[in-house]
């Protein structure tokens, strides 16, 4: 089979990661194998539009190199990484029969949850992280299946993230990445000797490191020695240095060794040196740190949590710490202090050796895969046989050429099946003569109101239709011939999608407009993704919604809405739990004009966007007559 893995991983100690390379490696042995590194695939592979935000951009052109890699010819398998929903893209287009994945199976693969680690690192509202905790909710929402390491990583993860959006879930290893060196065989320590502890991974408030120093700092003993080695960040609090905190805080104690950043190549020479590795992670999907510690002998204390709790057997292969807290860690290193034939028992032992070997045995991995792969589903069949009619509708007010244009643009989709319905809200000027015209083209009608604005406009022409479907266009706005068809395909897969969107690509309208735009497009999530109301990037306008939703459901355009009453209704769909979906490909026009609103955004458009969180707000307020 063709399989494609994409690797965003950080490495064990900070610094890329090669675990799944080494999946790769293992999965070449039997099927074609693929691995995109989405930390150095080439950005100018995603087009130059506006996107809400970096790790946005990088998922388009990860789907964009497996468009370069795989072409028409889809991969039977996908598998992404959980972190920052680096994949998302990817899953949307898959969802939207894009060629290079139609038909593919898809998994998204937990590595290390970004929202687990920004709790713990006390950074989840910066609004640039809590948008990528969206990303890594919807990536496993549109996944077909959740592939979880072992131990409670699932368990754990299931508490983090909507417990729904995890359907389908297998677990199956990691196999350990390539030999840090050979060790010798663990020789007795004298009691004597000071504790060597060791800690070895990103200096990060979540993976434990200043609680650890804290609960080595607060011991009544002398006789320990501590060793961190590892990639600094900045997620002490107040955003400051990890390093440079430890350092504060020890103020030149000579037992407290740091040293950063340590590659994890040279890991293996550490290993002769300590007692005992400390994993005192608040979450840790699989930790390749403990088992390449245990690889070479050394015993592990850790945190009960992820996959911690299968990689170290209580007693076995080293010990559980009851929490992450500085006070948790102090009393699990006192009881090691103080039997210290405890601790020399698991080290002469030789099962730590043998729970590694176990917990990467590579013939597992493999079984495993081979299960989920022979477990395919049949691939998802977009409807081509049915047409059901679809009624487009076009707000009009003035600007007649631009109305021909739309119309057009509906008039050549290849979905035959569609009527357009053209309101006129009460534009009365020489050029609007046009709609005659337009009113005498078969398939064509034009309906009159009085002037009520985009909203009360489509809400006129909603009630005047049979349409199964409604396409909503804005008249300077066009579609590319296959969107409506594209969508109607995925409405008719999956009867509860609220509505289908695309990418939006940006025309020069005269005077520099487009240039002085900065972009040349818009990318839309869809209203699943967002969970705050900070930026506008549920979709445009251009739709197509099943009628029901308004015929049946009571759904609305907001009819004093002058603008955003698209995006007041997605947001009204989502609180309602119905959601829609983006088709990742620029498949409708929008023409930026000198005059338009979007070149003039910062003097409209934001008193706009304050008036509609404004009305959602006033809206979930219960008013009630005082006694």
């Amino acid at each position: 089979m063709r399989l494609c893995l994409v690797s965003s991983e950080r490495g064990p100690l900070g610094g890329p990661g090669a675990s799944v390379s080494r999946l790769g490696e293992l999965l070449s042995r039997e099927h074609e194998v693929t691995v995109i590194d989405a930390a150095t695939v080439d950005l100018a592979l995603a087009p130059p539009i506006a996107f809400s935000c970096p790790q946005h951009r990088r998922s388009v052109a990860v789907l964009a190199a497996i468009e370069a890699a795989f072409g028409e010819r889809p991969p039977d398998y996908l598998e992404v990484p959980d972190f920052q929903g680096i994949g998302l893209v990817a899953l949307q287009a898959r969802d939207a029969g894009h060629r290079s994945l139609r038909g593919t199976t898809t998994a998204v693969r937990i590595h290390g949850s970004h929202e687990l680690a920004c709790l713990h690192d006390g950074s989840w509202t910066v609004p640039g992280n809590r948008i990528l905790c969206d990303f890594e909710r919807e990536s496993v929402r549109l996944a077909d299946t959740v592939i979880w390491p072992g131990g409670e990583a699932l368990e754990h993860y299931r508490r983090s993230v909507d417990p729904v959006a995890i359907g389908s879930a297998r677990r199956i290893a990691m196999p350990l990445s390539g030999e840090s060196g050979a060790a010798a065989p663990p020789q007795p320590r004298s009691p004597e000797q000071p504790l060597q502890v060791l800690f070895a991974g990103p200096l990060q408030r979540s993976y434990g490191a200043l609680a650890l120093v804290e609960a080595c700092l607060g011991l009544e003993r002398e006789d320990w020695c501590l060793t961190l080695a590892g990639e600094d960040t900045e997620t002490a609090p107040l955003e400051q240095s990890v390093a440079a905190t430890i350092e504060t805080i020890c103020a030149d104690d000579e037992r407290v060794e740091l040293l950063t950043p340590f590659p994890w190549e040279r890991f293996g020479e550490l290993l002769g040196r300590p007692d005992l590795l400390v994993v005192p992670s608040s979450f840790d999907a699989w930790s390749p740190v403990a088992l390449e510690a245990m690889r070479h002998g050394v015993p592990v204390l850790a945190t009960a949590v992820g996959g911690l709790t299968e990689i170290v057997a209580d007693g076995v292969s080293g010990w559980h710490c009851e929490g992450a807290e500085a006070a948790a860690l102090r009393g699990s290193l006192t009881r090691l202090l103080d039997d210290r034939a405890e601790l020399e028992r698991v080290r002469a032992s030789g099962e730590v050796e043998r729970r590694c070997e176990r917990l990467v045995d590579p013939e597992p991995i493999l079984a495993a895969y081979r299960d989920l792969l022979g477990e395919r589903s049949a691939p998802a069949v977009f409807p081509a046989s049915t047409e059901p009619l679809v009624s487009a509708i076009v707000p009009y007010f003035g600007e007649s050429e631009l109305l021909v244009v739309a119309v057009e643009s509906l008039l050549a989709q290849t979905h035959r099946a569609l009527e357009v319905v053209v309101v006129d809200d009460g534009s009365f000027e020489v050029e609007d003569r046009v709609l005659e015209e337009l009113d005498a083209l078969e398939r064509v009608r034009v309906l009159f109101q009085a002037n009520g604005g985009e909203g009360s406009a489509r809400n006129l022409a909603i009630a005047d239709t049979d349409g199964k479907y409604l396409a909503f266009l804005d008249s300077d706005n066009s579609f590319e011939p296959e969107f409506v068809e594209r969508a109607v395909a995925m409405l008719e897969a999956d009867p509860e999608l609220a509505y289908v969107t695309c990418w939006l690509r940006f025309l020069e309208g005269g005077g520099g407009a487009l240039s002085r735009m900065g972009t040349e497009g818009y990318a839309p999530l869809g209203n699943a993704v967002r969970s705050d109301e900070s930026i506008n990037s549920d979709g445009d306008a251009i739709a197509v919604m099943p009628r029901r939703l308004f015929s049946e459901l009571g759904f609305e355009f907001e009819p004093s809405s002058a603008l955003l009453g698209d995006w007041a209704l997605y947001r009204s769909l989502r609180d309602h739990g119905r959601f829609g979906k983006v088709i990742p490909e620029q498949l409708a026009r929008y023409l930026i004009r000198a005059g338009s609103i979007s070149r003039t955004y910062s003097d409209v458009g934001h008193i706009a966007w304050g008036e509609a969180v404004s009305r959602r707000r006033a809206k979930r307020m219960a008013w009630t007559a005082s006694a």
